[in-house]
């Protein structure tokens, strides 16, 4: 215990100055940071993902903007109990992807409307195969 003691009183501060040091910042990455970081001004130049959006509309407005912002999105069409109907998300999807086909993509789910239990999947397989065939057109 004794040689443990002297051992801690000797060297406990050489290893404290040590790791000190260890964590002093390294000259080479001592450079302007605005190289290392984006700026306001870089906002229209660098590429945006936003992976989650609801287009409820077929104006065009927020897909102009975007474009204008370099963003490319998502628009997700979903069967809710409110807002759009999910017929109309579909269609406004479909309308917007052939117009702004650079700019988004489109995800959507089936209804759960006539949810019956079905093993065969009946209840989606319609929604599914429509928003195959609206593409295609």
């Amino acid at each position: 215990m004794k040689n443990f003691r002297q051992f801690s009183f000797l060297y406990l501060p050489l290893i404290t100055l040590i790791g000190l040091f260890s964590c002093k910042e390294p000259a080479a990455s001592k450079t302007n940071t605005a190289e290392k970081h984006y700026t306001v001004d870089d906002f229209s130049s660098v590429k945006k993902f936003d992976v989650h959006i609801h287009l409820n509309t077929d104006q065009p407005t927020f897909i102009e903007q975007a474009k204008a912002d370099n963003f490319h999105f998502l628009d997700i069409v979903d069967d809710r109990p409110f807002g759009v109907p999910m017929k109309e998300q579909q269609r406004i999807a479909i309308l917007q992807l052939k117009n702004f086909s650079g700019q988004m993509d489109f995800a959507t789910t089936f209804t759960l409307s006539d949810w019956g239990g079905s093993p065969t999947g009946s209840f989606y397989l319609p929604t599914m195969t429509s928003s195959c065939q609206s593409m295609e057109s």
